[in-house]
């Protein structure tokens, strides 16, 4: 089943709201440097509590029943990352490097679209099952990247501000 969701953020604002039609059905909401999200799709409500710091696995939590139903793991050189979610596995991908779209995808027809920015976006889902928890992945994993891409930023940065200094 096909199902389209729009994403609209407003500047400055940590909250993303998730809209099918005009209809608000879900949001998310990031606090941003402590690497979690909690995120709301179709009144099903899930936290993304990030753990490590070499190799980050992030946990997917279910708010309601109170435990972990996933997690994701993070191939930072690749722009990649591998969702578990219960006993299925799907891959979520920039098709293309500095890309503005997304893909999250499996071996069984699954498929999960963005294209967009931080600020606005539509996903169009091709799934029948656990489309809340996938779609709030997808969004939670385009977050982290642009956060290690940022923070990579900074470190060249200040690395090259340093060596300039240090010449004169």
């Amino acid at each position: 089943m096909l199902h389209k969701f729009r994403l609209k953020k407003r500047l400055f604002k940590s909250k993303t709201e998730i809209l099918s039609g005009e209809v608000n059905v879900g949001y998310f909401k990031s606090n941003d440097w402590k690497g979690s999200l909690k995120g709301e799709l179709n009144n099903r409500q899930f936290i993304f509590k990030n753990k490590g710091f070499l190799k980050p696995v992030t946990q997917i939590i279910d708010v309601i029943n109170d435990r972990q139903i996933g997690e994701i793991s993070y191939s930072t050189w690749k722009s990649k990352a591998n969702i578990t979610l219960m006993d299925k596995s799907f891959t979520w991908k920039y098709p293309a490097f500095l890309s503005t779209k997304w893909v999250i995808s499996d071996n069984v027809g699954t498929e999960i679209n963005f294209n967009g920015s931080s600020s606005k976006g539509e996903i169009e889902a091709n799934c029948d099952s656990d489309i809340e928890p996938l779609v709030l992945a997808g969004i939670y994993i385009s977050n982290y990247y642009m956060q290690v891409i940022f923070i990579s930023l900074i470190a060249v940065f200040v690395s090259i501000m340093s060596m300039t200094i240090s010449r004169h």
